[in-house]
């Protein structure tokens, strides 16, 4: 999972391609996301925390990319909520 962070980090904000490293990497973590959702994490609070945010931030940037930018906007409000950014 950390080796997955640090290759998302390096592409998330990146304009979503077919066959592109981004839409590999996406596919791939939706994968693991899918697979790891309501299980027990052997990874660390940090590394999953973080893979669940870059996982969130790809669908920010897919809809800001694609001008969907209310749909970012939630993306981004529901980010900072669930991680507790937000008090509201």
């Amino acid at each position: 999972m950390s080796i997955m962070n640090t290759l998302l980090t390096q592409v998330v904000t990146q304009v979503n391609r077919p066959g592109s490293l981004r839409a590999r990497l996406q596919t791939q973590t939706h994968s693991i996301a899918q697979r790891y959702r309501g299980i027990e994490i052997t990874a660390s609070a940090e590394t999953a925390g973080t893979f669940f945010i870059l996982t969130e931030l790809l669908t920010f940037f897919d809809q800001y990319h694609s001008g969907q930018l209310g749909l970012a906007l939630e993306v981004w409000k529901r980010i900072f909520h669930w991680y507790g950014f937000v008090t509201e």
